[in-house]
């Protein structure tokens, strides 16, 4: 901006240097899958400048810890991550529930290089777990069946579970308990008194 008195005996120049901050933008996303499941959803970063980008992502606001930004191992709630020019960059994010639940969680990124934040809204539903596996057991009639089923505890505590089963004449433990990161045969015994075929479950 130049100012010049009307005689122009005094002139005056003025620089402006102006910076533009971008709002900060907001979405949601919602997973729904079964416990004991793992989900990813990619969350593209798209650099069309010329020069990289340095992107940062930070999960908050979240109890559980079952929202995470890598797949294995503890709950990472932060990353970095360099985006080259004119290519594209991924932040995956997980989500790992163990049981059935309903969590929350706010997933930020931010644009070190512009400036730009982008604010997720995280919604995850936990619903029933699926079955672990399809187990056939042939018998015979008036005669016992011993079949032994694999659970494992692979937290750091031990584990003690209760048993329910809607398979008729067949005899179990009620509870066990299982030593962290071991494994635990259980013993159900059936004695089916009349053939057929019969269909049930088994929860430990």
């Amino acid at each position: 901006m130049i100012l010049k008195s009307l005689d122009r005996s005094d002139i005056r120049l003025y620089e402006y240097k102006l910076t533009a901050i971008p709002q900060k933008i907001k979405a949601q996303l919602e997973f729904k899958i079964p416990a004991r499941e793992v989900v990813a959803q990619d969350i593209p970063i798209v650099n069309n400048s010329s020069t990289e980008w340095k992107v940062s992502a930070v999960i908050s606001d979240q109890t559980k810890g079952l929202f995470s930004l890598a797949r294995d191992g503890p709950t990472l709630n932060s990353i970095q991550k360099i985006v080259k020019k004119q290519e594209t960059g991924n932040i995956t994010l997980f989500f790992k529930p163990v049981w059935v639940c309903n969590v929350t969680a706010t997933l930020t990124l931010k644009n070190e290089s512009t400036k730009e934040e982008y604010e997720y809204e995280l919604k995850g539903i936990a619903e029933e777990p699926l079955s672990n596996g399809h187990e056939i057991l042939n018998c015979k009639a008036r005669e016992e069946k011993v079949h032994y089923f694999e659970v494992k505890n692979t937290t750091d505590k031990p584990i003690t579970y209760e048993v329910w089963t809607d398979l008729q004449n067949a005899v179990g433990q009620k509870t066990f308990t299982v030593k962290p990161k071991e494994k635990y045969d259980y013993k159900l015994t059936v004695k089916p008194l009349l053939g057929g075929v019969y269909t049930a479950s088994i929860t430990f």
